[in-house]
Order: C-alpha cells, then sequence, then structure tokens
C-alpha cells in the first residue's frame, strides 16, 4: 500500500487543510511525517522568513529519509514563492493552495496510477487524534496590513454559506464531537460579502441552536472586527469559549498606523477591558510583531509596558521579517537584526511571566476541561484543554476520553498544571 506522510507548518488553517488532505487519501496509509513514505506533502507557511527556512528544511529531511519518495509542496510558502522551491532537486510538485483539494488527482498524474478519493464522510471534520473538530468558516482577508504576505497568498474574504456551516457542526455534534473550533483567516470578517449579509456574531448565534454543541472556541480575530454586537454575544454565549487571540501587533499608534492596522492603542484596550468585566477568568492571547521599519527603543517600550498592563494569558512573539511584495519590505529605517533580538528576548521573557501567572492564579480552582485522546508520555498523565485554553494534566482512565470533566487545579510544576478529576 501507498505510504504518505503530511507536515503542517502554521495556523489553525492550514492544520485544517492538512486534515482535509490526509480524508481525501485515507484510502491510502498515512504514517508519521518522521517515518519512511513514498509520498511526502508539507504544507507551508510563509508568515516569516523562518517559515520558509522550515519548510526547505523538512523537505529535504524528508527526502534524506527516503531518497527515492516524492515530495509535493503546497501551502502560502508555494503560492508566493512557487519558483524558489521548483528550484530545489528534492521537490517534484508546488501545489497552489487552491488545489489542495485536488490532491489525489495531482498524485495520480505524478505516479501514473490510478489513486481513490476516500469519500466516506464529506470534507471537514474532526481532526486525526483529537477530539475537537475543526470547521473553515471563511478564507482571505481585505485588510491591507504594510507587513503581511498572508493577505496576498490567500487572496480576498470567501465565505462559507451558514447553511453549509450549520450542517457541518450538527454532523461533528451528533457524532459526539466535544468542541468544534472556527477556523479562518479573517474571523472578523465573516459574511460580509455574501447576499444576503451575515456577520460572524449572527452566525454565532445561530451556531449556538444547533442541537448538542457543547463548546465553540474563535481562532483569531482582529481588533478592527470587535462590534458592539459581536462583544455581547461573545461575552453573553454559554457555548462560546471565553479564550479570545486578539493580534496586537504593537501598542505605539505610530506603530499601528504604519502597519495599516485601523485601530489605536486605547481602542484595543478597551476592546480587552470590555471582554476581561464580563469574563473575568477568560484566556487572552495576542500576536506582537517586534522590529517593524522604524520602531525607535520608546516605541517599543510602550509595547512592552501595555503587554504589562493588559491580561494576557500567553503571546506569540514574531522579530520583524521583511516579505517580499509587501510595503513595509521598501520601508526605510529597517530596525538592526540584533537590536530585533535583545527586543524580542525581552518580551518572550515579559510573555513567560504573564503565562506563569495567568496558571498559577487558578491553583485550588475548578476547571471544565475537555480530556483528549492521547496521554502526555513524558508525564503519564491525561491532558486535556479548559475552556480558557490552560492545558492540564491529571490522572484518569480510559473512559474518561474525549468528555468534559469538572478538573481540580492543585499545583503548577515546572510551568505545567497538575490537577484531579472532581466528577466521574
Amino acid at each position: 500500500m501507498l505510504r504518505i506522510a503530511l507536515k503542517t507548518i502554521g495556523c489553525k488553517l492550514n492544520q485544517y487543510e492538512t486534515w482535509q488532505m490526509t480524508h481525501l487519501l485515507g484510502k491510502a496509509e498515512i504514517v508519521p511525517f518522521t517515518e519512511v513514505a513514498d509520498i511526502y506533502i508539507v504544507n507551508t507557511c510563509t508568515v516569516t522568513s523562518n517559515s520558509d527556512i522550515r519548510s526547505r528544511q523538512l523537505i529535504r529531511q524528508a527526502k534524506r529519509r527516503n531518497p527515492l519518495s516524492k515530495i509535493i509542496v503546497t501551502g502560502c510558502y508555494a503560492q508566493i514563492n512557487p519558483d524558489a522551491l521548483k528550484t530545489m532537486d528534492e521537490v517534484d510538485i508546488v501545489l497552489p493552495n487552491e488545489d489542495k483539494q485536488a490532491i489525489v488527482k495531482v498524485l495520480s498524474r505524478l505516479l501514473s496510477i490510478p489513486l481513490e478519493v476516500n469519500e466516506n464522510e464529506d470534507k471537514g471534520g474532526r481532526m486525526t487524534n483529537q477530539t475537537r473538530a475543526f470547521v473553515k468558516i471563511q478564507d482571505g482577508c481585505d485588510n491591507s496590513c504594510s507587513y503581511c504576505i498572508v493577505r496576498i497568498a490567500r487572496g480576498s474574504q470567501r465565505s462559507e454559506n451558514p447553511d453549509i456551516i450549520m450542517q457541518k457542526v450538527a454532523r461533528h455534534c451528533s457524532q459526539g464531537c466535544q468542541e468544534v473550533v472556527l477556523t479562518g483567516i479573517q474571523l472578523g470578517g465573516y459574511g460580509v460579502e455574501l447576499n444576503p449579509a451575515i456577520s460572524l456574531a449572527d452566525l454565532l448565534l445561530e451556531l449556538g441552536k444547533v442541537r448538542g454543541l457543547q463548546r465553540l472556541r474563535l481562532s483569531s480575530i482582529e481588533p478592527m472586527d470587535f462590534t458592539p454586537h459581536l462583544l455581547e454575544v461573545l461575552c453573553s454565549s454559554r457555548h462560546i469559549c471565553p479564550h479570545f487571540h486578539i493580534p496586537l501587533q504593537s501598542g505605539d499608534d505610530d506603530i499601528l498606523r504604519a502597519m495599516n492596522r485601523n485601530y489605536t492603542v486605547d481602542e484595543y484596550r478597551r476592546i480587552v477591558m470590555q471582554l476581561k468585566e464580563k469574563l473575568p477568568h477568560m484566556g487572552l492571547g495576542a500576536d506582537v510583531i517586534v522590529g517593524f521599519p522604524g520602531e525607535t527603543e520608546s516605541q517599543f517600550e510602550n509595547t512592552w509596558r501595555l503587554v504589562k498592563e493588559l491580561p494576557f494569558s500567553y503571546l506569540h512573539v514574531f522579530s520583524f521579517s521583511p516579505r517580499q511584495g509587501t510595503i513595509a519590505a521598501q520601508m526605510n529605517n529597517q530596525v538592526k537584526p540584533e537590536t530585533i533580538n535583545q527586543r524580542s528576548a525581552r518580551l518572550r521573557d515579559l510573555a513567560q511571566q504573564k503565562k506563569t501567572s495567568f496558571q498559577k492564579s487558578f491553583a485550588g480552582q475548578t476547571l471544565s476541561v475537555l480530556i483528549e485522546k492521547k496521554k502526555d508520555i513524558k508525564m503519564g498523565l491525561l491532558t486535556g484543554l479548559s475552556e480558557n485554553y490552560l492545558r492540564i494534566y491529571f490522572n484518569g482512565n480510559e473512559q474518561d476520553i474525549n468528555r468534559i470533566a469538572q478538573v481540580r487545579v492543585n499545583e503548577s510544576r515546572d510551568h505545567k498544571l497538575i490537577g484531579q478529576i472532581i466528577n466521574g
């Protein structure tokens, strides 16, 4: 049987699309990327130059693992810079994002043998070895952030039909799925181009009516997409997890303007504090870019102070990386790499302090936790995510898997929360 291995770099949408390809290829033998395979598929990211480097490393590793293998490269790096990948001796096919769903036909042509599509279920479902389902509700982005290559790779805003989304979520719930995660590139822009138009807030209200829905988790939402209606829905729904990822990018208004981010620091702060007031135990994450062209020391300090002030539970810190084709790549006053590295390290240290403080604040408290399929290998314990995105480790049995349990947090050990199930 044909052995196929897939690897994902990047966002949850990429992870979901890898799942889609895995499902379509399900009549082949799907093996871990670290094993010898006949076909390797690398689903790339290009948000930073490091993402590109990581993609090329994985391609070369796969070819060394099996010199006779065929390698297909897709994703945003393949979309933006296919020529760079085509020059690599290891690469057989560079596949655009829009052709991912044609992966079986692509492989059939490459191997000159007919392959059968797995059609047992419709596309979109529970990702392999996970207890939650991912549903893609939109793709693309109509924003014009001056540093961002992803909007070029993914194209303009495109929303899924709300009826199809409802059907997918209902199917997952009927199959016993405990949590559904909504994914997209610009989640908050959902539905604006549909006829009739529908907002993300309205979609969430409709999804709340799905029978059997336990949890609904959202991926990233841009600050400029928070409307009063969306804030009201997020704060009042009994299904939506109190966990929000709201990209910040900078804590300085002048840098935000240069980035073409259509909000101010005060507007960002107001959104966060409104959520915090209604959902005091919420988990809050953000992306921050360090070393945007022209960023001075005082402007970085503004970002550092804002991060310290706001109730972040985790942070993704990105060192600025000029991406060809973006406005920021052509800007003057590029910050020196050593300065970017120093600032990034300092902000990551602060982010770790915030994360540790958030974790420790729940010692002795009881949280609702979705227990996942796999035990943590090193600790030998079951693990799961709380509603507010805390990972907790605890003893349990096979019958505990894929259910939502009440778990008391006993201690924080080596930056990990250890607890025990108190209902069973």
